[in-house]
């Protein structure tokens, strides 16, 4: 039986609780060992894009999901004029 292979045309863009989230590249670097390049957008406020290390899917969408939260906690805390500001 023939193998399939997957293959995902980036960058793709998904939105989560209100938050664009920008998948821009994914790196492999080793077995099974990949970088994302990533980036959100929230409320009018886009992060500049950052890596996330990982080993599988699963562990890509929770990083991701703790990011948002980490994200909404700053502006909760902080403000959005201070996030705007440390975003720039």
């Amino acid at each position: 039986m023939a193998s399939v292979t997957k293959v995902e045309i980036l960058p793709k863009a998904f939105e989560y609780d209100g938050c664009t989230i920008y998948l821009l590249e994914v790196i492999k670097t080793g077995t099974p060992e990949y970088i994302a390049v990533v980036a959100f957008e929230y409320e009018g406020m886009k992060t500049r894009p950052f890596s996330i290390p990982f080993k599988t899917r699963e562990e890509l969408r929770a990083k991701i999901l703790a990011e948002v939260a980490k994200l909404k906690m700053y502006i909760y805390t902080m403000g959005k004029e201070k996030v705007r500001e440390v975003l720039r």
